[in-house]
This record gives C-alpha cells, sequence and structure tokens, in this order.
C-alpha cells in the first residue's frame, strides 16, 4: 500500500465521501425496488380482485376462504347473501345513494343479511286507499315499502303522515329550524349529497345533539313515543333527516301537499 498524506486540514475523516456515495447509491437502489414492490402489490391485488369476482357464486370454495382471510376481504361489508346465497359485495355503501339500504343493514344481523339486489326486490306496493281511510289524505305517488326491513319503513310512512297532519304550527316551525341549523353545519364528506356522516368527535357530538332534539320534536309532533324508538340506529334517522331536508316545507299549504312532497322525497332515496 503506497504512503499517503495525511490532511490535517481536512475536518471531514478519510473515506466519509466514499461512503456518502454509497449510502446515496443503496438509497436509490431501495426507492427503485419499492416502486417495483408497489407494481407488485398493485397487480397481486387486481389479481386477488378478479378470484374473489369469480368465486363469489362459490362462497364455501376453499380458495374463497382463504381470500376472506385477507384484510380487504375480511370486513362486515363483504358477506355471505342470505337471500340468493352468493358473496355480497358491498365496500362501497357508505358512497353510495342507498340510505334505505344502509339502514337495513345497520338493523340486520350477520346471519340474515341480503345483498343490496335481494333487499331491492323486496319492495311491495303500500296501498293508498289505506292511507286515505286511516288519514283522509289522497296520496298522488305509488308508494313502495321494503318487507326486509320489519317495520322501519312503516315507521316512516306513519312519521310522514304525522308531520303532514301536525296541528301544532309551532311544533312544525321549530323541526324546520332545526333542519336547516343542521344544514349549515359543515361536514368534510364525499359521499351522497344528502347522507353526511360525522369524520370526527366535533361532529359526532354535534349529530348526536342534533338525534336527541330531532327525536324529541318527532316525539311532540307524532303523539305517540312508540313510533320515535331508542333502538333505532343512528342511520335510520339520518334517512329520516335526508328525507326532510329534501322536502319543501312550508306550513301553510294543506296536508295533502305537504305529505305528497315527503313521499315524493322518500321515493327519491327509494323506489
Amino acid at each position: 500500500m503506497e504512503p499517503q498524506i495525511t490532511d490535517y486540514y481536512n475536518e471531514i475523516p478519510n473515506g466519509v465521501n466514499v461512503i456518502d456515495k454509497m449510502n446515496k447509491e443503496l438509497d436509490d437502489v431501495r426507492e427503485e425496488h419499492k416502486e417495483e414492490i408497489k407494481k407488485l402489490k398493485k397487480i397481486y391485488s387486481s389479481i386477488i380482485e378478479d378470484v374473489f369476482q369469480y368465486f363469489r357464486d362459490e362462497p364455501d370454495n376453499e380458495i374463497m376462504k382463504n381470500i376472506f382471510k385477507l384484510d380487504t376481504y375480511n370486513s362486515q361489508f363483504v358477506f355471505k347473501c342470505s337471500g340468493c346465497e352468493c358473496i355480497a359485495d358491498e365496500r362501497d355503501i357508505l358512497y353510495e345513494d342507498l340510505p334505505d339500504y344502509l339502514s337495513y343493514f345497520s338493523d340486520s344481523n350477520t346471519e340474515n343479511k341480503l345483498c343490496y339486489e335481494c333487499f331491492n326486490n323486496g319492495y311491495t306496493e303500500f296501498f293508498n286507499e289505506i292511507i286515505y281511510e286511516h288519514f283522509n289524505i289522497e296520496c298522488i305517488h305509488t308508494v313502495y315499502t321494503n318487507e326486509h326491513t320489519g317495520n322501519s319503513d312503516l315507521g316512516i310512512l306513519l312519521i310522514l303522515l304525522h308531520i303532514a297532519n301536525s296541528e301544532s304550527k309551532d311544533k312544525y316551525n321549530d323541526l324546520i329550524k332545526l333542519l336547516e341549523n343542521y344544514e349549515e353545519l359543515t361536514y368534510d364528506w364525499d359521499g351522497p349529497p344528502g347522507i353526511r356522516y360525522p369524520s370526527n368527535q366535533k361532529e359526532e357530538m354535534e349529530e348526536d345533539n342534533f338525534i336527541i332534539n330531532f327525536k324529541k320534536i318527532l316525539k311532540e309532533i307524532c303523539g305517540n313515543s312508540a313510533l320515535i324508538s331508542n333502538s333505532r340506529n343512528s342511520n335510520y334517522y339520518r334517512f329520516l333527516r335526508s328525507i326532510l331536508s329534501e322536502a319543501d316545507l312550508d306550513p301553510n299549504v294543506s296536508n295533502d301537499v305537504i305529505f305528497n312532497e315527503l313521499i315524493r322525497c322518500w321515493k327519491c332515496w327509494t323506489r
């Protein structure tokens, strides 16, 4: 080895520059591999999704059982439909205009959930003659209720009828004011325009407070606390709020006009 002159004027020890260059080369290689790994993961995810879609009609297939162990598919929104017995994939349910299905989904137990297609096939016409006979209101719309929602749809229908028939203009105005105040709250939500979900603790508290006051006014209007049950999940009251917020509520028009406006908005979210 040839003798070297020691550079006492350089604060950086010999070899440091070489080490720095080697570290930079290592970082470049790592970054290059990182991009390759990302591409491979994307290809892998795409293949798994294709296999998942291919075997959705075979829930007991061994391949599907292994797929269900993956985090992406180990979800409450991926399940065996109790109707058609296929594998339902409702992972995008929060981002679609399906408040009726979302409310049903939240209420259903794991064993008896239906996919959206089977749920949607459960709508049947509700006879307008019954509405006229019991409430003396002429309904110009065809009303549909879903047999899979238990009594939820019937409960909503009765609440809308009570609101339309409300004799207390003060309570009616209180309801309108509450909805208007809640509409002024700003949520960073990219889902359906009428269905909003809190994204942080502050918004959760605001929504909880709204639902408490919402239920209180509805109980006073309906005169029947059984219709406004504490056992209902938040999505049920979000659904109701969406219907009422969408409606052009005017306390100065007839009961028939109010009810038909409410039904029109209900049908926007269901069938």
